[in-house]
């Protein structure tokens, strides 16, 4: 018999996710630490830049990276009351939408 009331039974996808899950996944490296140093959030803040450029609004970067626009702007706006710091699990999606490895994103080895 199958259920049909509201709150049990079988759940309908509800298509994409607009936001990730921001916890440990282990699909990053185990390499990368959670919180990001200095140096790799400003060549993250980099990659996400040349990530805007490249697709020419910030909902488009949206879509890709899977991260609201307020959250893209805040990161990479230096005057920003309350700026990003930028966790692994955001520099992996930036990575994919680049199509570069992670590793080589926050070493500076990507172009």
């Amino acid at each position: 018999m199958s259920r049909s009331k509201k709150g049990t039974g079988d759940m309908k996808p509800r298509g994409p996710r607009r936001r990730p899950f921001v916890g440990p996944k282990g699909d990053e490296p185990v390499s990368v630490p959670w919180n990001l140093t200095e140096e790799q959030q400003e060549r993250l803040r980099a990659a996400v830049r040349a990530l805007h450029k490249r697709e020419g609004r910030w909902q488009a970067v949206a879509d890709l990276v899977g991260y609201p626009v307020m959250y893209l702007r805040a990161f990479v706006d230096e005057n920003a009351p309350i700026r990003g710091q930028g966790q692994r699990h955001f520099a992996a999606k930036v990575a994919a939408a680049l199509g570069v490895d992670l590793d080589d994103l926050l070493s500076g080895k990507a172009p």
